[in-house]
C-alpha cells in the first residue's frame, strides 16, 4: 500500500480509503488494514508497526 498523499495523522479509515483508491489493491491489504485498532496513524513507521502485530496473531 502506497501511503504517498496521505495526511498524518490518519485514521484506520483513512489508511483504507487511501487503499481502496489505489489500482486494485490486494485484498490481503484491505483485509489487514480492517485489523488495525481504531485510532490515529502518526507516521509510515507507525502504520508498518500495526501490520507487524497483524501478522503475529
Amino acid at each position: 500500500m502506497s501511503t504517498s498523499g496521505l495526511n498524518f495523522p490518519a485514521s484506520k479509515s483513512d489508511l483504507i480509503d487511501r487503499a481502496k483508491g489505489t489500482d486494485a489493491p490486494p485484498q490481503i491489504v484491505i483485509d489487514a488494514l480492517n485489523q488495525f485498532e481504531d485510532r490515529q496513524y502518526k507516521d509510515v513507521e507507525d502504520i508498518k508497526s500495526e501490520f507487524s502485530k497483524i501478522q503475529q496473531k
